[in-house]
């Protein structure tokens, strides 16, 4: 049995697996709405405000308006979806990054073009886009936003918004849109394997715990781990069995319940040399031997005490010497 075994890692669980899952699915999905929501609320602060700087919304100040509220209303109607976790998740990736596409485009086009800057929002959306997506997936949703940067350019240069020498501006624009889908799935990707690769040693080294707790449970000889202030941390049945099946709630200090044992020890602390003697608990009981190992060097550290069923060991030295007379 153990005593609030320190040593015991919890075993691995499919809760732990999917949390790791949820973390590059999901997560992303709601703080992408969240800054798509700060970014409406603030171009909504800034048009009933009067406050709108230019060249924000001078190309057509109704299209940026109806945009803006448009991308605020679907903020809101994605975060429910968000919690609930419906429709499936690739579905609202696809609608809220081509909402963040569509949404970006026309605020570029009612202020200006691609000489506004505000196609520069579509970095962030590729860049979180990324993170989830698969390396194809993400330089399709580049393509996307580049595509529409080009557009938007062209429809502007044919309403004589915008001049033929902006294209070189979106070039770059889409370029810089298909570096950062890679670099984005890049660093994404090397964070997943990473942390799958803590999880799978985790899950190793909770397979190894649970494997020594079985093995020190089922060994015949009587294993004890005791802290600095001797208090019991693990125990194991044969321990316990000789020790006179002590109670083991909250983890009690050797002193407590058995200070024969506590006395050897202290002794051994005070100079590891010391020869330990047998422990006789009472004549209806076996007795044992104790025997001490320090498991660091740290000052003050945790003890590991094996207790040896001496009756045992002379039950077998008198059936090897049966066995030897009977040759």
């Amino acid at each position: 049995m153990t005593v609030q075994d320190p040593f015991h890692l919890p075993s691995p669980s499919r809760g732990f697996q999917d949390s790791g899952e949820i973390s590059y699915t999901w997560k992303p999905l709601e703080f992408l709405n969240a800054y798509r929501f700060l970014i409406s609320v603030f171009l909504t602060a800034l048009i009933y405000t009067d406050t709108l700087f230019a060249p924000l919304a001078s190309t057509s100040p109704r299209l940026f308006l109806f945009t803006t509220l448009g991308y605020l209303g679907l903020s809101l109607v994605y975060a429910p979806l968000l919690r609930w976790h419906r429709p499936p998740f690739r579905i609202q990736m696809t609608m809220q990054l081509l909402t963040d596409i569509v949404a970006t485009t026309l605020l570029m086009h009612a202020s200006g073009g691609v000489n506004s800057g505000v196609g520069n929002l579509l970095i962030i959306t590729v860049a979180g886009g990324s993170i989830v997506l698969q390396g194809r997936q993400a330089l399709l949703f580049a393509s996307l936003a580049s595509f529409a940067v080009l557009g938007e350019q062209f429809y502007a240069e044919y309403q004589d918004i915008a001049r033929a020498s902006t294209y070189t501006q979106a070039g770059l624009l889409g370029l810089v849109l298909f570096v950062t889908a890679v670099l984005a799935h890049l660093f994404a990707r090397r964070i997943r394997e990473s942390e799958a690769l803590a999880r799978e040693r985790g899950v190793d080294l909770a397979n190894m715990a649970e494997l020594t707790e079985h093995i020190i449970q089922r060994m015949q000889t009587g294993i004890l781990v005791v802290d600095g202030d001797n208090r019991v941390r693990l125990i194991n049945e044969s321990a316990w069995y000789l020790l006179g099946m002590p109670s083991t709630v909250g983890g009690p200090v050797v002193d407590s319940f058995f200070p024969s044992l506590a006395r050897q020890l202290e002794a051994w602390k005070a100079d590891p040399e010391t020869a330990t003697t047998e422990i006789q608990p009472s004549p209806e009981q076996p007795g044992f031997r104790p025997r001490f190992a320090r498991l660091s060097q740290e000052e003050n550290p945790a003890t590991l005490i094996f207790l040896e069923d001496t009756s045992a060991m002379a039950q077998q030295a008198q059936q090897l010497q049966l066995a030897s007379l009977g040759r």
